[in-house]
Parts: structure tokens; C-alpha cells; sequence
């Protein structure tokens, strides 16, 4: 054997064991990052040192031969390859970029199969950026006095899905965005919805478990007179730390008479849920039963996003659940007697909107469109 040939079976040598000293961790990084065990900062570590050392190893096979130029030129290739190869092993991981969008969450108040048309109790504007997990969530009070598009009028909101949900997102697209045109660039629109009804509320926690939700202040449900029976028992909610099941939920997002606020409170309500539903389904999630997971629950929702969408976000949301922050915000307003409302054609009970908190939720929710992180209003939201 040659001495040539003697060093170009050293150098396969030392290419194969540095392809496995490098490939080796790198795999066991993105399986362990893959179910959500290794955090981002370790896996990047992790992974751009595996991914240097298997530069190091494929330009080894051919550093020694040519002159120093060709030397030269070889590392450069096999760098830029390398990095190359760890970009797409990352895209793999990760799968393309998501961008931050909006999504508007309507809540039916039927029993019946969700509809995109019809009156709704919750109505939640959201701003997601499933890269950074981050969420602003701005509730909107049912009786809040808006423009009807359809009707050409003003109304109350919960009467503008009763021409669809596109009209009851172009109306809150017209309230957030009051003092802009529709043509300005920093317009925000609702890319997409998600409907959810009484039913479908029920089987999501049903699917996923109780939660554990922190309680404000102590109240106690109050039965519509029309449906309530004597032997319905009283149920009430204890200030603090308390677990739900998905009946006692649905008590808890509906109750309203008993505050002073009505709606305000009942939508801070309905928000403390929908977070405790999200940490419950990411804490149960990893990226392995992900599409398990979106199969269960599937059906107890109607959007426009795809099967394929959601899996997606789901995905990058389980791969960032360290970095999670779900912020809540509300629309303030004041109730006003006897205003005209288009959808009834009568005079009703309204909730007037006040801009200040107009104002601070379009810059909270422009804020993740334009990648910064949530802010919770008057700081954490954690008790």
C-alpha cells in the first residue's frame, strides 16, 4: 500500500469517526428537542457544535492533498455545506416560519352543532406568533355598540353574526381600527376565526382534562329564571385556586349578573379559562402526539385554518412552550339605555366603547403582529 493510499484510509477513518462523534449527538439533540425535553438555547448549542465538528470531519478527508489554495477553497465548500445541512436539519426540526396573524375567537351560545352564523357571547380578537409563543387576547363585551357592515348601521356586536362570521369580524376590524383607513398599512385585519358554542366548549375540556384556574373574587351563579328548576343547586366560586371540570367551566364563563361590570368581568373570566385550556393542552402535548391531539379535538371547534395549519401551529407552540405568554386585555365601555340597534331594529341596552382601552389594545396586538413579545396589562398576570 502506498503511502498515499495509506493516508487517504486514515483520513476515511477519521471522516467516519467524526461524522459519528458529530451526528451522533446531533440526532440525540433533535429527538430530545423534538419532544420539547431540550430547551432552545441547549439545542442550538448543542447542534452548532455537532454541526462544526462534522465540518471539521468532511473537509479532514481532503485537507492534506492539493495546494494551499485548493486547501482553502475545500474548507470554504465543505463550511458553507455544512451550514447548509444544518440550516435544513433545522427547518426539519422547526418546519418552515410561521408569521405572527390574527385570529378572531367567537363563542356561540347555543347547544347546537357551531355555526358561522349567529349570535355570540365571546368574542376575542387575538394577535399569535407561534415562533416566540407569544399571544395578546383582547376580549370585546357582546353588547359593545359597533358598526354593522352588513346592515349599514350600528348595532350590538353579538347581533353581527347573525350575517355571518365575516361581518362580525369586518365590524371588529372597524372598532379596533377606528381612526384608520382600510387602506392604511398598519390596519389590522382578522386573518382567520375559530368558532366554539356550549357544546364544543364542554367536549374540549372533556378531551383534555380539568384545569385549575385562579378566581378572583368569590360569586355565585345565577340560573336563567326562564330554565331554572328548584332543585338546581347553588354553585359557587370560592376566591383563589380552584378546578374545574367542563360543566363547572361552562357555569363559570357564563355568569355575568352577578357583577357590577356584567360583561367586563365575565370576559376576564372566559380569558383566565382559555389560558388554563391552552397551558392544559400544551402540558399534555409533545411533538410526538401533537396530531393525536389535534384529532381529539378537531371536532369540537370550526375555523378556517386547515388540519395541516393547526398541526403546525400547534407544533411550534409545544416547541416553544418555555417562551409561552398569553397576555389579556378588554374593552372598556359604558352602558347606555334606549340606543338604536340596526340588527333588532329596536332600542336596547349598549355598552359605549372607550377608546383608551381601544387605543392600548390595537398597540398590544400590533405589537406581536410586528414580532415583540406580550405585555400583560398592569404587569404579570400571575398571582
Amino acid at each position: 500500500m502506498t503511502v498515499f493510499e495509506q493516508e487517504k484510509k486514515k483520513s476515511m477513518r477519521s471522516l467516519i469517526s467524526w461524522i459519528l462523534l458529530g451526528g451522533i449527538p446531533l440526532t440525540a439533540a433533535i429527538l430530545l428537542y423534538r419532544t420539547g425535553i431540550l430547551g432552545h438555547l441547549f439545542y442550538y448549542t448543542a447542534a452548532m457544535m455537532c454541526a462544526a465538528v462534522f465540518i471539521f470531519g468532511a473537509g479532514l478527508l481532503i485537507f492534506g492533498f492539493g495546494p494551499w489554495m485548493k486547501k482553502t477553497a475545500v474548507l470554504l465548500i465543505s463550511v458553507t455545506a455544512g451550514l447548509s445541512g444544518f440550516q435544513a436539519v433545522r427547518t426539519a426540526v422547526l418546519g418552515e416560519m410561521i408569521e405572527p396573524f390574527t385570529v378572531y375567537i367567537g363563542g356561540g351560545d347555543t347547544y347546537d352543532q357551531t355555526a358561522d352564523a349567529g349570535r355570540t357571547d365571546v368574542n376575542i380578537a387575538a394577535a399569535v406568533n407561534p415562533e416566540k409563543a407569544q399571544v395578546v387576547i383582547v376580549s370585546v363585551p357582546r353588547d359593545t355598540y359597533v358598526y354593522n357592515p352588513a346592515l349599514e348601521g350600528y348595532d350590538k356586536l353579538t347581533h353581527l353574526g347573525n350575517n355571518g362570521i365575516a361581518n362580525t369580524m369586518s365590524g371588529i376590524e372597524e372598532l379596533l381600527n377606528y381612526d384608520l383607513a382600510e387602506d392604511d398599512e398598519d390596519y389590522i385585519r382578522m386573518d382567520h376565526y375559530v368558532l366554539v358554542n356550549y357544546t364544543s366548549f364542554l367536549s374540549i375540556i372533556d378531551i383534555v382534562g380539568d384545569i385549575t384556574i385562579y378566581n378572583p373574587s368569590e360569586f355565585t351563579f345565577t340560573y336563567d329564571e326562564a330554565w331554572h328548576d328548584e332543585n338546581d343547586p347553588v354553585i359557587t366560586f370560592p376566591e383563589g385556586y380552584i378546578t374545574l371540570n367542563s360543566e363547572m367551566a361552562l357555569y363559570y364563563v357564563r355568569e355575568r349578573k352577578s357583577f357590577a361590570d356584567g360583561d367586563l368581568t365575565r370576559n376576564e373570566h372566559q380569558q383566565i379559562v382559555l389560558k388554563a385550556v391552552i397551558q392544559k393542552i400544551l402540558d399534555t402535548t409533545n411533538i410526538f402526539n401533537a396530531s393525536k391531539v389535534l384529532a381529539r379535538v378537531k371536532e369540537c371547534y370550526e375555523t378556517d385554518l386547515s388540519d395541516a395549519e393547526v398541526l403546525r401551529i400547534l407544533e411550534k407552540f409545544v416547541l416553544n412552550r418555555k417562551k409561552l405568554c398569553i397576555a389579556s386585555y378588554g374593552i372598556q365601555g359604558t352602558a347606555e339605555q334606549g340606543v338604536y340597534c340596526i340588527g333588532s331594529d329596536s332600542w336596547a341596552d349598549v355598552v359605549m366603547p372607550d377608546y383608551v382601552s381601544l387605543d392600548e389594545a390595537w398597540i398590544q396586538l400590533n405589537n406581536i403582529l410586528n414580532g415583540g413579545n406580550a405585555e400583560q396589562e398592569g404587569g404579570s398576570d400571575d398571582e
